[in-house]
């Protein structure tokens, strides 16, 4: 016997299939999605969030990006955190305050990493900081707008020409990412910040932490540290990394 559970998974897997059809788009094979991801996957459709997945962009341990579209037919991206992956009992560092953040529950580890990186997006899009814009979040997947086209992402950093202009772009933006946004990043590198046309964008921010934190300056630290290795190697001109922290820590 079927039971209610494994229904939904079943329609779920048939309207992914037939909207792919009909649209003669390359969705990877439903396999790579457990159950719990399907009933997601589920309601998002239902709910016209969604039309259809395209199909997956980038894998990591700890998720997966996909390509899709939504109603308008315009291009989405579905962050889907991996429900099977044990890599997140691992990141004590980054658990968000409780103070800040009360709605996080322990027993719902995999879905309050999407909703805190969602959250931060959102605090992020309130100061007008560039980062990729949050459309919804719904158990483990984050909906957030596609930057790139027809489902290739724009170039990171790390894959593109460097200009002293983007250190200094990247300065402003890390500046007001906390004395706006009361945010540090926590896992800067130049493979999650966007170049764009006219600028930066960073991206990634699941382990974004509130500067209350107490692990907030370590991480601020580290990002400044990392970035600074990072513009130097590229030949452009940085400041020294503890003038940078002391410039965010004594301004805000």
């Amino acid at each position: 016997m079927i039971n209610a559970y494994e229904k939904i998974v079943i329609k779920t897997e048939n309207k992914l299939q037939k909207k792919n059809k009909r649209f003669n788009n390359k969705f990877i094979s439903h396999h790579i999605f457990d159950k719990n991801t399907m009933v997601a996957l589920h309601h998002l459709l239902n709910s016209k969030i969604i039309l259809y997945v395209n199909g997956l962009v980038k894998s990591g341990k700890e998720s997966m990006l996909f390509w899709a579209i939504d109603k308008n037919g315009n291009d989405i991206a579905l962050k889907i955190y991996s429900t099977t992956n044990s890599i997140f009992k691992k990141r004590n560092l980054y658990i968000p305050n409780k103070k800040q953040l009360p709605k996080f529950s322990n027993k719902h580890t995999i879905e309050m990493w999407a909703k805190h990186e969602f959250q931060n997006l959102k605090q992020c899009i309130k100061f007008q900081i560039p980062v990729t814009k949050p459309i919804c979040v719904f158990k483990n997947i984050l909906v957030m707008d596609f930057v790139g086209n027809n489902g290739i992402p724009n170039k990171t950093l790390a894959e593109s020409h460097i200009l002293q202009s983007d250190y200094d772009c990247f300065m402003i933006i890390l500046h007001k990412l906390y004395k706006s946004a009361k945010l540090v990043h926590g896992d800067l590198s130049g493979f999650n910040i966007f170049k764009i046309n006219n600028g930066l964008l960073f991206f990634d921010l699941s382990s974004s932490l509130h500067i209350t934190h107490p692990n907030a300056d370590m991480l601020l630290k580290r990002d400044i540290y990392n970035m600074s290795i990072f513009f130097k190697n590229k030949g452009l001109v940085v400041q020294n990394p503890i003038d940078i922290y002391n410039s965010i820590k004594h301004n805000v």
